[in-house]
């Protein structure tokens, strides 16, 4: 069925068109228990109305209003009936196995003839439902564990429309209720959803279960053409087989039927659709290889939504794939081969999971369109990448590798470059190990290539001959390594060429010994200010810990960061001992040259865990490589002691600067002081030391909550090595404390571009000073005063 044009649900207003109750009395079939159960709807008026005011007639509660009670008679017949039993109206998955109860009928006896009862529902406690064919559920109260499943008559119009969603990952199909219509194809909403949900094939139930609005069933077999999925005893989705080549002009499920050979003109055409997967089931379309068929795709997708290819394989074409105006179109495990190109996309978004492209002449042209690959094989490059406006190509002659001692080669290239001013392309590669070229994960960078080839005439023995050469180098790009997902990521990039990683020597570096300058020189044992002034770490051990006092710090596995990058590390701190713990530092101990700060955490309650981050930054002309950092959770006591109670190492990666975003504090207060509830104005010059302009950069203050309730303020821009004097206001807290905490500054992209440790004093203003104020405005009065007296006087004796 075509989806409706509106996406979301909406509740009926006002005056509605009466909904026709199909009432029509059935004498039921036998149940499976009672032999001689049956049941009657006697109704006493033949049109039921809904009423939007007055709330709606039975089941037809769609707009969450309590229903008005009608008068409808339920003549129900049994073998030593009981009025202990019970009777359910509710909904049923294929073959009654699993049940959802819509209203329970308190059984009392109106009218006994016989072994039959006359029963009057009282409809006004029936719950928000949708629409189905409602079943009748008799429980006999001698044995509760009988029980029969009787089906009504149709009792409440309207029809659902059925959302499929494909998980590539698990390959496991999620299908869901999107839209419930009543019988005019309005779009009804209900907060009580009762929805029995079963997927058939040749009456076999494959899945079912009971399910609300937008939950989804799963199923992750195999389709053969033909199953369906009921919902509440409406088929609202079947599985159809589709034999291509042809239009597909309504949206649903289809399955590939045939392979086609040698097609010479476009196969298959999806137009205006949404809400449509279309599942090749490994079938082939195969074009005549014409090269004369430049307007051809094998399938064409345009002005859709919500479109799924899975398991396409597609070859032989002018394009293998074309996506116009579309939204949301995902193309899965399918293989694109020897086209002259392998997808075109036009004004659309598109996701590859899983495809490969292979022998194309350029494998992805985005025009106007917005793609992300994942695990999808372009040119033997396995990219995770995103981009717009980029065509991506084949990489048939690669230039040498880099000039570099011992690189290595993974085999991963890629050909990429713009085709419009706004082109753009994040630069992600998926590795799977074992690597090759015995290259280890940690050492891997992407490289891009700087030139291009040319014609060169070489002679030799008086012969001249002329050969291509590539002239130009490799460079280093920002890179950083996803272990978990086996990422190799780049950064964005708008200038383009061939992009590839490459590993390095994994011999251990020597340590350096930086001796910088820093502005302004820290204390010892304090954390740097301004985002990569060093600062010495002095750890302490003064005493043995209690067994009390047990904390348990846990950090991130690994850690990347630029030479001169900020970096907000997180933290969990746990306590596992026996009493409340107080005055908790996290104190990273980097190398000499870093800049960090410190984590305060007031305090922390038995079997409590507390989140929070601290800042660190490596030293701007730190070698790459992989450091241990040290981090400390220390418990300072009232008398001035401290204890280490926890230690772990965090494992630093640093790379080699690229894109830097960074602040130099040239100029800042290390201690402000605050009269309780007041604003302040505090100044700071700042310089932009990174290799980007900056945008709208914010200050916060991290561990100072008691002191600082809010900041204002903000930088709009800071061009590359501009000098600025900016201003920040600081709001006060109104009880007397100290606190020491760090200034932290973030630009428009949240990233933390620089530090500086802060103390903060709230003091309210002596009773000295406000006498001095009081005497100094006293005494400009009279000076004042004096001062007009002396002019009118002088004014007189003229």
């Amino acid at each position: 069925m075509r989806e409706a044009s509106s996406m979301h649900l909406t509740r009926r207003r006002g005056s509605m068109l009466p909904i026709l109750f199909s009432l029509t009395i059935l004498i039921l079939l036998a149940s499976r228990v009672h032999a001689s159960v049956n049941v009657t709807l006697i109704p006493n008026v033949s049109v039921f109305h809904y009423d939007a005011s007055n709330g709606s007639v039975g089941s037809l509660a769609y707009a969450d209003l309590p229903p008005a009670n009608v008068n409808l008679l339920l003549k129900v017949c049994a073998d030593n009936l009981s009025e202990h039993d019970e009777i359910d109206l509710g909904y049923a998955t294929e073959g009654s196995r699993l049940f959802t109860s819509i209203l329970t009928l308190p059984v009392w006896t109106v009218n006994v003839t016989g072994s039959c009862s006359l029963l009057d529902p009282d409809f006004s406690v029936m719950r928000a439902v949708y629409p189905g064919h409602v079943w009748l559920r008799y429980t006999p109260s001698m044995n509760t564990s009988q029980q029969a499943f009787i089906p009504l008559t149709l009792f409440l119009n309207g029809s659902f429309s059925i959302q499929v969603h494909v998980d590539p990952y698990i390959h496991t199909y999620y299908f869901s209720v999107k839209n419930v219509y009543d019988e005019n194809r309005s779009l009804i909403n209900a907060s009580h959803a009762r929805l029995a949900m079963s997927m058939t094939r040749d009456n076999l139930t494959l899945r079912e279960g009971i399910r609300t609005a937008g939950e989804p069933l799963a199923y992750n077999g195999s389709f053969q053409g033909g199953e369906k999925i009921i919902v509440n005893g409406l088929t609202s989705l079947e599985i159809k087989l589709f034999n291509a080549c042809g239009e597909i002009n309504e949206s649903g499920f289809y399955l590939l039927n045939n392979t086609i050979w040698d097609a010479n003109e476009t196969c298959i055409l999806i137009e205006n659709q949404s809400n449509l997967i279309l599942h090749f089931a490994g079938n082939l379309i195969d074009g005549d290889n014409n090269q004369s068929m430049n307007d051809t795709c094998s399938v064409i997708i345009r002005d859709s939504e919500n479109v799924t290819l899975e398991d396409a394989y597609v070859q032989q074409y002018a394009t293998g794939i074309c996506v116009y105006n579309s939204r949301n179109v995902n193309v899965i495990k399918d293989k694109v081969i020897a086209n002259e190109h392998g997808l075109y996309a036009e004004n659309s978004t598109i996701v590859l999971y899983n495809v490969s492209f292979t022998n194309n002449a350029s494998d992805i042209i985005a025009n106007k369109s917005f793609i992300a690959t994942i695990l999808t094989n372009v040119t033997g490059a396995m990219l995770n990448s995103t981009f717009e406006d980029v065509i991506v190509k084949s990489v048939y002659e690669r230039p040498p590798p880099p000039n570099l001692t011992d690189i290595r080669d993974i085999d991963q290239y890629v050909e990429a470059y713009n085709i419009s001013q706004t082109g753009w392309m994040r630069i992600v590669f998926h590795y799977f190990e074992p690597l090759p070229n015995h290259v280890v994960a940690d050492n891997l960078s992407i490289f891009k290539y700087e030139g291009e080839k040319i014609l060169v005439n070489v002679t030799s023995n008086n012969t001249t001959i002329t050969r291509t050469e590539w002239n130009g180098t490799w460079t280093k790009l920002y890179t950083l390594i996803d272990t978990t997902n086996h990422l190799i990521i780049g950064p964005n990039v708008s200038s383009f060429s061939i992009f590839a990683p490459f590993g390095f020597n994994t011999t251990p570096l020597p340590e350096p010994t930086p001796t910088p300058t820093p502005t302004p020189t820290p204390t010892s044992g304090a954390p740097s200010g301004g985002g990569g002034s060093p600062a010495l770490t002095v750890v302490h051990e003064t005493a043995v810990l209690p067994e009390v006092i047990r904390l348990n710090l846990t950090l991130p596995e690994n850690v990347t960061l630029m030479q001169g990058e900020a970096g907000d590390i997180p933290f969990n701190l746990t306590n596992i001992g026996r009493i409340t713990v107080r005055n908790i530092t996290i104190k990273p101990a980097p190398r000499r040259g870093w800049a960090y700060g410190n984590a305060t955490i007031a305090r922390l309650r038995r079997n409590e865990t507390v989140n929070g981050t601290f800042p660190l930054q490596p030293w701007e002309r730190e070698t790459p490589g992989v450091y241990d950092v040290p981090v400390y959770a220390i418990v300072t006591f009232e008398n001035g002691s401290m204890m280490i109670a926890d230690r772990k190492i965090l494992r630093v990666r640093v790379l080699p600067r690229s894109r830097l975003h960074r602040i130099t504090l040239l100029e800042y207060p290390p201690t402000i002081r605050i009269p309780p509830g007041a604003w302040l104005n505090v100044s700071f010059l700042i310089k932009n030391t990174g290799d980007v302009p900056l945008e709208n950069v914010t200050l916060r203050v991290q561990g100072a909550d008691a002191c600082i309730k809010r900041v204002e303020g903000f930088i709009p821009r800071l061009p590359v090595g501009e000098v600025v004097r900016a201003s920040y206001r600081l709001k006060a807290g109104f009880e007397k404390t100290q606190c020491d905490g760090l200034f932290k500054w973030y630009d428009a992209t949240g990233r933390l571009v620089g530090f500086a440790p802060v103390t903060i004093i709230i003091q309210p203003v002596s009773s000295f000073e406000r006498y001095v104020k009081l005497s100094i405005l006293l005494i400009i009065f009279i000076l004042w005063t004096l001062l007009t007296l002396l002019i009118i006087h002088r004014r007189l004796s003229r």
